[in-house]
């Protein structure tokens, strides 16, 4: 647990530095169409790697001779995709308008669409790597390597980058990341040259992985991409830092998730229910605890931590404050999503993640018109918190087990035992 704590943390702290050198590297709408960019790259590898980047998991633990095979196979199929989403794209454009034009006007969104296949390919990796118990590495892959390697990158052209190098730069660096890991893990364990084929009952259960984090996707981020429709984008940098920030909130609750996710499926197997009621109330108090750090920085200091990004980010401040609630709603849930995966009732949590999805996109819609950045954090906020307010009460009613957080078992987390057992699982 603890190397992962430390991958992850790395991660966010990457991440974080990240997001200061562009705001600061480029103008802020330069910032807002690079920010956007990336949240269409993010969006667009949801559906090329189709759910395979959680399924290899599954694939290489009941057949690890396959591996690399399966990796391989995995990674044809995304480009497949890509190849297919992007023909549908040009079809769009060119329907819709004049590409030439759409090319020239959205040079910077198409170097991102383009890197959506190989931040794909990299999640991929990631999943590869979780599945041979590789979990630091594979967390620091995942979230890590990519904003690591920019800092540097970026660093070497400060103050001497357009918006459009920007974009050029990232797709350079994540290509040749892409190609020096997969080169890495090809020599480590092996080439196995023949192609894995998923049966019809696999690729649903594929598709369905990806329908589900496509909604994730769209309940954090439908309201950025509406909002650029609506408003400067410097309003669009601002909530892009924002959201951006407000997500550390949540950064105790990716590595709870990493760790507990197997326990969880143990625990069911054994149907010791009581077991997991009691692993859920205490990581939940501990991760409150936690995430109340950042969070009072959020509520009392707002307009302090936005002045790291630049002085003209400080108008973000009110946007910060609503996300964060969000956030805190979201770590005060705990793990629900997987407590409901992990028990057999994963059609229940993509209920509930498209409900959320749903109100997201229409509170955009209705919001974001009127009030800009402001709607587009409600919007946001709102889709958030219901989807783990969902997964709370779906828990409570499948098992009778509550996951928030209590003020004993916060009281428990200061004791000596109760701290060893949340960190081993011991309970």
């Amino acid at each position: 647990m603890l190397l992962t704590f430390l991958a992850r943390g790395v991660s966010a702290a990457a991440a974080f530095l990240f997001s200061i050198l562009i705001a600061r590297l480029l103008p802020q709408e330069g910032a807002g169409e690079y920010f956007t960019g990336l949240t269409i790259m993010t969006g667009a590898s949801v559906i090329i790697r189709f759910g395979f980047d959680n399924y290899i998991i599954k694939k290489n633990v009941v057949d690890e001779g396959r591996a690399t095979a399966n990796l391989i196979s995995f990674a044809l199929y995304s480009v497949v995709i890509f190849i297919s989403l992007i023909a549908l794209v040009c079809l769009a454009i060119s329907v819709l308008s004049d590409f030439k034009t759409f090319a020239t006007q959205y040079e910077v969104f198409l170097y991102f669409l383009v890197a959506s296949l190989f931040f794909a390919l990299l999640w991929l990796a990631s999943g590869f790597l979780k599945a041979q118990r590789k979990a630091p590495l594979a967390n620091f892959i995942e979230a890590g390597l990519v904003p690591v390697a920019l800092i540097f990158t970026y660093g070497l052209f400060y103050q001497s980058v357009t918006l459009l190098q920007a974009a050029q730069i990232y797709l350079v660096i994540l290509v040749s990341l892409v190609a020096v890991i997969y080169v890495c893990i090809l020599v480590k364990f092996g080439v196995k040259l023949y192609l894995t084929t998923l049966s019809m009952k696999e690729l649903q259960e594929s598709s369905g992985i990806m329908a589900s984090n496509l909604m994730d996707f769209l309940v954090l981020w439908f309201s950025a991409l509406i909002l650029t429709k609506y408003a400067h984008m410097s309003d669009v940098a601002d909530f892009q830092i924002a959201q951006r920030l407000s997500v550390l909130i949540s950064f105790i609750l990716i590595v709870i998730n990493s760790i507990s996710a197997p326990v969880y499926a143990q625990l069911f197997r054994d149907n010791q229910i009581d077991k997991v009621g009691q692993i859920l109330r205490l990581t939940t108090s501990l991760m409150t605890l936690i995430a109340l750090f950042p969070l009072v920085l959020f509520w009392f200091f707002p307009e302090f931590l936005l002045s790291f990004f630049g002085n003209e980010y400080r108008d973000a401040s009110t946007s910060l404050l609503i996300l964060s609630f969000g956030q805190l709603v979201n770590v005060m849930s705990g793990s629900v999503g997987y407590v409901l995966m992990m028990s057999g009732h994963s059609h229940v949590y993509k209920m509930n993640t498209l409900y959320s999805a749903v109100a997201s996109i229409i509170l955009s819609i209705l919001l974001v018109p009127e009030y800009g950045a402001i709607g587009a954090a409600i919007a946001s906020s709102t889709g958030l918190a219901a989807k783990n307010l969902l997964g709370v009460y779906s828990i409570y009613k499948l098992f009778g087990l509550l996951a928030l957080p209590t003020f004993e078992q916060i009281a428990k987390i200061f004791t000596l035992r109760e701290r060893y057992e949340i960190l081993t699982h011991r309970h």
